[in-house]
């Protein structure tokens, strides 16, 4: 996702990345590297109003623990 929303594309130098731990009601439940808090995207700096999670989120790796 970009680090500046509203900063210059394409993204180089403008990157940053989260942990997505569920997508729920078009929203995700993230955990941001950044400051360590749970929150969900919606409500935080990445997403300008009208974006929904697939304009915020251009890039993603699924894991998936094996046991």
């Amino acid at each position: 996702m970009k680090w500046n929303p509203s900063g210059a594309s394409p993204e180089k130098n403008n990157q940053h990345f989260i942990v997505v731990e569920g997508l729920t009601n078009g929203d995700a439940q993230i955990v941001d590297p950044w400051d360590g808090e749970r929150k969900a995207l919606s409500a935080s700096r990445y997403r300008l109003p009208g974006w929904d999670v697939a304009r915020t989120l251009y890039g993603m790796r699924m894991v998936r623990p094996v046991g």
